[in-house]
């Protein structure tokens, strides 16, 4: 990578937008890196898989997850989310 052969010896976290392979080349770099998806590319994904009707719904739902102050207060809005869109939007859920 790029970064590496300049001044950047060492990375913490690398923000990316899941473009395939990245994922191998980071961990082949910065092996301790942790490496999440973007959040604008996970909202844009996630609509992908949802009607357009359902689009503002959907996106309060998860930006009261990504937004959350704390891991049990995220992990109980996914748990809504799960309620009000698991059955209509399984791939939301999973991505």
């Amino acid at each position: 990578m790029e970064l590496r052969n300049g001044d950047v010896s060492d990375a913490l976290i690398i923000c990316s937008d899941g473009l395939k392979g990245i994922g191998d080349a980071i961990e082949t770099v910065w092996p301790q890196a942790t490496h999440p998806t973007c959040v604008v590319h996970v909202v844009r994904n996630t609509l992908r898989y949802t009607n357009r009707k359902d689009w503002q719904t959907i996106m309060a739902a998860i930006r009261a997850i990504y937004t959350a102050s704390a891991v049990e207060e995220a992990a109980s809005r996914f748990d809504d989310l799960i309620d009000l869109w698991g059955d209509k939007y399984p791939a939301v859920v999973r991505l």
